[in-house]
């Protein structure tokens, strides 16, 4: 370790962490699936996989103030200023409560007036108990959105770990009170809502006291500063719109097989793509500590460092693509393995999401650096014209293949991404090292 630049340092420190509490999460949510499948069924499984995305798009509303405060953070942190990057914090908390509360009240009111079952093709279900599942889901999201600003933060500082430590918490918990609730018969859809929150809010609970009993001269200094409020809006509108074309990427799918196939079909598409998250955690574990430790490297002029890091990002993503291969090469016994005759997978489903893994790794390579220089307007563009593609393709190919054309939709919407992103990435880099 001698003679290695400290941010270097940093980045290995995360990951001897990392690995362990990363191995944690995905194996207590690989213990936790066919648990829930059999406690509630494949049909209610699949609705509520469908409530889960549909209700994350909460999450993409925060008008990116998470990750503009997040880059703010880490500027101010990396030139040795705590006492702005503490303003900074409370204007974030100030900012995104004045979002979360809001946005919880109308998402009250939409789960009171809306149709539940004919929104998630859910007719099976008893009705209070569906709208009683989304209204709780709803108060949980929001509550942890105000909660969740730790995971920016502990990112912001460069201990991306602590994010694993608080995802092995809420895993943990979950996979416990399932276990909990085995033996005693099947649950209803509201109290695996209820299991849920629970689990997610006391694990960024924790990781908040954790933050701010390490880091007190990090805690929120009571400053109402209108100008860093309207700031870190500014900053963050930039990401909003990054967030809004992802949201639509990566949330619509289920919604859309869920009405063109029904919902045992998302259960398939669901398991494939939790089988799928091995080659993802492979990549993330790598990669994710990497956003804010290039904000640090792009304010500091160390592109030499931004390169080299480049490289190292490449060379990830080939091992991640060979796990991906190898994934959809023995998915079928490995599923039987994992869910055995719970849900009968389709060999073209496997195959349409090794390759969608596989671009979405490659993307993150470039969206990461840029998202941690600032720099989103080339990303705006292409997801626009993704999510202008992906809907109606999605709907055209999802009709004709199921969950199959659905997945498949989504990789091809991202192909004009995937060339784009890393050539305006090289630009960037090289005009930086002039």
């Amino acid at each position: 370790m001698r003679g290695t630049h400290p941010r270097t340092k940093r980045y290995i420190s995360q990951l001897k962490h990392t690995v362990v509490l990363k191995f944690l999460s995905i194996l207590f949510t690989f213990l936790a699936v066919p648990a829930t499948i059999d406690l509630v069924g494949t049909y209610t499984f699949g609705v509520w996989a469908t409530i889960q995305s549909v209700i994350s798009w909460i999450i993409f509303f925060d008008f990116g103030l998470a990750n503009g405060l997040r880059n703010e953070v880490a500027k101010q942190y990396s030139k040795g200023n705590t006492s702005a990057a503490a303003k900074n914090i409370f204007a974030g908390y100030i900012a995104i409560s004045l979002i979360a509360i809001p946005l919880c009240l109308l998402g009250t009111f939409l789960t009171l007036v809306i149709p539940l079952n004919s929104l998630f093709n859910a007719e099976s279900i008893d009705s209070d108990r569906l709208r009683i599942s989304v209204l709780a889901t709803v108060v949980f999201v929001t509550a942890n959105f105000i909660l969740g600003i730790v995971n920016c933060l502990f990112s912001a500082i460069q201990q991306s770990d602590k994010l694993s430590l608080g995802q092995s918490i809420s895993t943990g918990i979950y996979l416990v009170l399932i276990y909990h609730f085995q033996g005693r018969g099947q649950i209803t859809i509201d109290t695996l809502a209820y299991i849920q929150g629970f689990s997610l809010l006391l694990g960024n609970a924790v990781l908040t006291l954790i933050f701010y009993w390490h880091h007190p001269s990090l805690r929120p200094a009571l400053c109402m500063d209108s100008a860093l409020i309207r700031r870190l809006i500014t900053t963050g509108l930039d990401f909003f719109w990054l967030q809004l074309g992802t949201l639509v990427l990566y949330s619509s799918s289920r919604l859309i097989i869920t009405h063109v196939s029904g919902p045992n079909s998302v259960t398939q598409f669901d398991l494939v793509f939790k089988l799928f998250t091995i080659p993802t955690f492979i990549f993330s574990l790598l990669h994710a500590p990497l956003w804010s430790a290039y904000t640090d490297a792009w304010h500091n002029n160390d592109a030499i460092w931004i390169r080299r890091t480049m490289r190292l990002s490449l060379a990830v993503f080939s091992v991640a693509t060979l796990v991906a291969i190898g994934l959809a090469l023995f998915s079928t016994p490995i599923l039987r393995l994992w869910v055995g005759s719970r849900a009968e997978i389709d060999t073209g489903l496997v195959a349409a999401m090794a390759l969608y893994c596989c671009i979405s790794l490659w993307l993150n390579i470039f969206g990461t650096f840029l998202n941690g220089i600032g720099e989103t307007r080339t990303q705006v563009a292409c997801a626009i014209i993704a999510m202008s593609v992906n809907i109606p393709l999605a709907i055209f190919l999802g009709t004709m293949l199921g969950p199959t054309g659905a997945v498949l939709a989504t990789s091809l919407s991202l192909l004009y991404s995937a060339i784009v992103l890393p050539i305006v990435s090289r630009k960037t880099i090289f005009r930086g090292s002039e």
